[in-house]
Parts: structure tokens; C-alpha cells; sequence
């Protein structure tokens, strides 16, 4: 890309994340900040742009009501996608609800595109210097990259004034440019953790800022982890184990003032290979351990085509009463 437009590319980004922070609510309209909670979370993560359309507000609080829930997460995902098609004063109205009733909203974004077009920024590099077709990921030694990713965050803040806590998913150090190299690359992703950070709590003082992935990774940088703990059957047959509930339990040991909560990924497209006794299972398994759950997600267990899983079984599990519910779910 030449760079006279990268430079202009730059200044806009610029110009667009300081109108965002000239346009955001004032902190006194965000609710207080709970952080450092010694109760374990227990929550699930909705599709944005699924909350008044295929599902409805009034359902999702009724279901963390009735399973006791203290967390959900409003889940963006591939953020180019799903940001156009959601409503957002939907969410906002959902964010409310789920705040009277003492349930912790988290935002869940990917900062990464499905097209190359989609945004002129540094995407990250293979060996060879190529760079992906689609499902792109992103360069974060690049500062056009680093302030697209981070203004998704500005933007979320700035439509959703009930929201105070983002979370970011699975950042990887996927770049091999000359700059990434030599595990450089996490070393700029932390980097943009503080530039996240900085830019958010202009709009939201009492922002907590945490992350999807493998592990502890980042965690000096962050209020909150969810490190995955896939529920799946893979083509060896195994599934997870209680291996996977222990690296978790060391990641808490290490960062005793983190919290750090199971991300419970029911969902791998057409290779999901679980059932309703895996997810009931994994979900029982960091109840008794005391480590809470993140179960992802919504749309998938309760209201898939295919009617994969046993909606009642998994209600269960999560401690719900089935009678207050299945006006929502026995379809």
C-alpha cells in the first residue's frame, strides 16, 4: 500500500476514535465496577446480532435468572460481520435488564475481518510474506492495525453506555513479518492490551479489560482471563479431561487476584462432536471445582436447527428450572 494512503488512512483513524470519545456517555451513566469478586462466574455468551431478532431480551434474562447466572456475554464475534446486522439499541435494552438484575455484561469482540477489503490496515504474514484470503488476522506491530482493532472497543463503549467490561478473543501472535518475528508478535499484542486500555478508560474509567484463549497468556495485562476448555470430541476419540480443569486451576493459583474463569467452547462448526452429556458433564466439573464457567454458546445449545443437545438436560445441569423455561426453548 503506498504510503501516502497509509498515512491518511492513519489520520483518519485518528480523527474517527477522537469524535468517538467527544460522543460517549459520561461515566456518571455506567453502573459500578465489581472487580475483584471472589464469586465465580457463571454465565454464557449470546450472539449480538441474534438479541431481537431470533432471540428476545425477555428470554435471555429469564434464563439467567432461572439458572442463576451472574455473567453474560454479549458476543460479537467477527466483528465486520455481525456489528452491521445487530441491533444495537436491542442489546442496550438487554444490557439494562441483565444490570437490575445483578447479571455482569461482558463484550466479546474478535478484532480481525472475514475479507481483506473489509479494512485497509497490516494483516498479519505468513513466512513467505502472504497474507490470508479471508479470516484474516491482524499485524499488531502496525499502528493502522492496532488503532482499527482498539476503535471497535471505543465503539462498543460508546453504543452500549450499560457495558464496562470488554473481552477480547484469542488474540494469537499470527504474524510473521519482520517486525513480528522472534515471538515478537506477543509482544506487541501486549502492547496493545495498555494501548486498549488507554484509549477505553477515557470513555469508561471503570473499564476491565479481559481475554479469550489458551491459558494465563497476557494476564499482567489484564483484569479477567477465560482460558478455553474445549468440549468436544476430537477424531482420536478423546475429549477433555480433568488435565484441562487443572492447567486452569494452576493459572489461578499463579494470579490469585485475577479472575480467571473456564470459556466452555461447545461449538467447532462441522466438526462439533459433543452431546448433551459432555457439556453437562464439563459444566458440573468447574462447579465442583469452584471455578465457574463461561458456556459458549446461547444460539447454539438452545436454539439450533439440528436440536443437538437435550435443552432440558443441559438446564438442569446448569442448576434452571425447566418449567419457567420451556415456553422459550421446548420448540
Amino acid at each position: 500500500m503506498p504510503a501516502i494512503r497509509r498515512t491518511l488512512i492513519l489520520l483518519a483513524a485518528v480523527a474517527l476514535s477522537a469524535g468517538i470519545a467527544r460522543a460517549a456517555p459520561g461515566p456518571e451513566t455506567r453502573p459500578a465496577a465489581t472487580a475483584g469478586s471472589s464469586t465465580p462466574q457463571r454465565g454464557i455468551a449470546v450472539v449480538a446480532s441474534s438479541i431481537g431478532r431470533e432471540i428476545s431480551a425477555e428470554e435471555v434474562v429469564a434464563v439467567a435468572r432461572a439458572c442463576h447466572l451472574n455473567v453474560v456475554a454479549i458476543d460479537f464475534a467477527w466483528i465486520t460481520y455481525h456489528w452491521p446486522r445487530t441491533d444495537l439499541k436491542k442489546v442496550q435494552g438487554l444490557c439494562r435488564e441483565l444490570r437490575k438484575a445483578h447479571v455482569e455484561v461482558v463484550a466479546i469482540y474478535r478484532p480481525r475481518v472475514l475479507l481483506p477489503e473489509e479494512a485497509a490496515i497490516h494483516y498479519a504474514q505468513d513466512g513467505e510474506g502472504r497474507v490470508a484470503e479471508d479470516h484474516l488476522e491482524l499485524c499488531f506491530a502496525a499502528e493502522d492495525s492496532v488503532l482499527w482493532a482498539a476503535g471497535w472497543g471505543e465503539r462498543i463503549l460508546s453504543s452500549l453506555e450499560s457495558v464496562d467490561r470488554i473481552c477480547l478473543y484469542n488474540l494469537r501472535a499470527a504474524c510473521f513479518c519482520p517486525r513480528c518475528r522472534d515471538y515478537q508478535g506477543r509482544t506487541h499484542i501486549a502492547k496493545f492490551f495498555e494501548r486498549c486500555r488507554g484509549r477505553w478508560s477515557r470513555l469508561c474509567p471503570s473499564i476491565q479489560i479481559g481475554h479469550v484463549g489458551i491459558g494465563d497468556e497476557y494476564a499482567d495485562k489484564l483484569d479477567f482471563c477465560w482460558p478455553f476448555l474445549p468440549v468436544n470430541r476430537f477424531d482420536d476419540g478423546a475429549g477433555w479431561t480433568s488435565g484441562d480443569l487443572a492447567a486452569i486451576k494452576r493459572y489461578q493459583a499463579d494470579h490469585p487476584k485475577k479472575r480467571i474463569t473456564p470459556f466452555l467452547k461447545t461449538f467447532w462448526e462441522d466438526q462439533t462432536n459433543n452431546d448433551s452429556a459432555d457439556v453437562s458433564r464439563a459444566m458440573q466439573e468447574c462447579e465442583k471445582d469452584q471455578l465457574g464457567y463461561i458456556l459458549w454458546y446461547y444460539e447454539w445449545l438452545f436454539h439450533a436447527p439440528e436440536a443437538h443437545y437435550d435443552r432440558k438436560a443441559i438446564i438442569g445441569a446448569m442448576g434452571g428450572d425447566w418449567a419457567k423455561l420451556s415456553k422459550y426453548l421446548a420448540k
